[in-house]
């Protein structure tokens, strides 16, 4: 999801200068061949089996996944907001700040151990935030 991530805002802008659909049509649409691209992909991999296998025998993570589900939901909402009123310009940074904050608060949350070079890339992405 990632890798259609990146491309996202420059697509979801293109699509809107050229056709003006409404910001829902558009998220509508993008997310659709995002969620059928992963799809797919798990379905060509075998990850897809194990996946359903795995959710299916830890129930909790059902509720959790539907949870993040929602919450993603607002969170692209909100960047097709921006994205109606400035353009392409401030999404990628908005993202990508959306993005790091959702890591730190992992790493915080989750106390995962962080080695030395996942530091230099954090620094790096906050880096690049600046310029």
């Amino acid at each position: 999801m990632l890798f259609i991530e990146g491309y996202r805002p420059e697509l979801v802008a293109q699509i809107r200068e050229k056709y003006s659909p409404p910001p829902s049509l558009v998220y509508y649409e993008v997310s659709k061949y995002g969620f059928l691209f992963l799809l797919i992909t798990a379905a060509i991999s075998t990850y897809l089996f194990k996946l359903a296998t795995f959710i299916w025998n830890h129930d909790q993570l059902a509720l959790d996944l539907t949870i993040v589900a929602i919450l993603d939901t607002i969170g692209l909402v909100f960047v097709y907001r921006l994205i109606v009123l400035h353009k392409q310009h401030v999404v990628p940074m908005v993202c990508t700040i959306r993005k790091l904050m959702t890591s730190v608060i992992n790493i915080w949350y989750f106390k995962h151990t962080v080695v030395g070079l996942q530091w230099v890339g954090l620094a790096v992405v906050v880096a690049a935030i600046g310029f």
